[in-house]
Formats: C-alpha cells, structure tokens, sequence
C-alpha cells in the first residue's frame, strides 16, 4: 500500500515538490479596476496575510501528514493483531475451515455441473427444434419453387404464343386482306383482257400493214418495172391502145401513192 512506504521517500518526494506562496486575492472596490490593483490595496485597508501556507501537487501540508502517520500506525497494529491471530490459531479450525471451503467448492461445481447439464438439455431441443423448423421452411421452399417453376413454364408457353401471334399480326398487316385481293384480281383480270383485245387490234393492224407494204412493194416492183421498158420503148412508135395504157399506169401511180400515205401513217401510230 502507499500507506506504508517508509519516511525517508515520502521527505525526498515532499523535498522535490516544489513550493508555492498562496496570495489571496484582496477585495475590490467598485470604484477600481483589475489594473494594477494589488499595489493599490492600502486604498480599502486590506493587508498581506502574515501566514503562508505551503502545498505541493499533492496536497501536502502539515494536517496531511498527521493524517498520513496516524494511517501508518494504525496499519502496522492491523498488521501486527493479524501476525498474531495466525500464530495463535487451533490446527483443527484451520482444517475445518480448508473443509468447508471444498466442500463449497465442490457444491459449487456440482451447481455448475448442473446448471450446464439443464443448459444442455434447453439448447439440444432448442436445436431440434429449429431443425424441425428449418426441415419444414425447407419443404416449403421446395413447394415454392415447383410452383414457381410450373409458373415460368406457363410464362414462357404465353411469351411463345405472343410471339406467334405478333408474327400473324405482321403477316396480316403485311399481306392484304381477302376482298381486297380478290378486287385486286379481278381489276388485274379485265385489265389483262383489256390487253388481250388491244393486242388482237394490234395484231390485226399489223397484219394490215403487212399486206398494204407487200401491196406497196408489189406496186413498186412494177413500177420500177414499168420504168425501165419505158425507158427502153421510148423510141419505138406507139400503138393504137397507148392512151389506155397510160392511164391504167396514172392510176397505178396514184394507188402508190395512196399506200405510201397509209404506209407512213401506221409508222406514224
């Protein structure tokens, strides 16, 4: 204890301490400031205490230490009645008592063993009882999961019949409905009949100039023809029909001419 270190440490600590003079602080008039005040205390009466009081950091003065030996001597009479009851004690007692306190101690590890034994028994059906608990959420869990699973199959049989559906959708919008078709098919039809007869006119127009330009070579080869015997009789004397024959050649002419005109029109159209 602190109490019963010798006297000789305790002067060296209260000798390294060092010492302070405690001024108390004189009264102030109302009429002064805190400038300077102390020099002018013989102003109110106040005087210097003749006493000084010596401290240290722990408190040491002079009512400390008549409490500190009146302490140390009251702690070596302890120590020394106690020295004194152990010289003095009976054998038996002291084996009663080493008794006594292994009996209670032995009570007491038998209270222990105890209260761990209950312990035990509380925490074992704790324990099977969550794993009853846990058996039973995880049956549960397995009932969640099918049913989720049934679940996602049906979602995805939905998600699948939703994509076919757009799929038809966008094939209906895409592909025209039936009357429309149909009214289209039958526009389509007249319009190819319609081609059909204009290309029988054609056909037949073109059939007609066929004829009118073999006609037309036909009359020019004769022409030509007619040309060149007349350029080869030309010195000869003419008959007595020759005026018939001029005029059958003038009208030939003329019918030429005409083809060529009809000629020049269907190249025209």
């Amino acid at each position: 204890m602190w109490f019963s270190s010798n006297k000789s440490s305790l002067q060296i600590q209260v000798a390294s301490v060092p010492t302070q003079v405690i001024v108390v602080a004189m009264a102030k008039s109302k009429n002064h400031t805190n400038h300077n005040q102390n020099k002018k205390a013989h102003r109110n009466g106040i005087k210097k205490p003749k006493k000084h009081v010596f401290l240290s950091m722990k408190g040491v003065d002079a009512k400390f230490l008549k409490n500190l030996r009146f302490a140390r001597k009251n702690n070596k009479r302890q120590v020394k009645w106690g020295r004194e009851c152990r010289k003095n004690e009976d054998p038996k007692m002291s084996e009663a008592v080493k008794l006594s306190k292994s009996i209670e101690l032995l009570e007491l590890s038998m209270l222990k063993q105890k209260h761990i034994a209950r312990m035990n028994g509380v925490q074992a059906n704790e324990f099977s009882e969550l794993a009853i608990e846990i058996d039973r959420q995880i049956d549960f869990a397995q009932t969640k999961m099918k049913e989720a699973k049934s679940e996602l199959a049906g979602a995805k049989i939905v998600k699948r019949n939703r994509q076919e559906y757009r799929k038809l959708v966008k094939a209906v919008e895409e592909v025209p409905s039936r009357s429309e078709t149909t009214r289209k098919l039958t526009e389509i039809g007249d319009e190819l009949l319609r081609h059909h007869e204009r290309q029988k006119v054609l056909e037949a127009k073109l059939n007609d100039r066929r004829n009118h330009l073999q006609a037309f070579n036909v009359i020019l080869a004769n022409f030509q023809r007619f040309l060149s015997e007349d350029d080869d009789g030309s010195t000869e004397v003419l008959p007595i029909g020759e005026d018939d024959d001029d005029a059958s050649v003038e009208k030939e002419i003329n019918y030429a001419m005409r083809q060529s005109h009809v000629a020049d029109s269907l190249c025209d159209l």
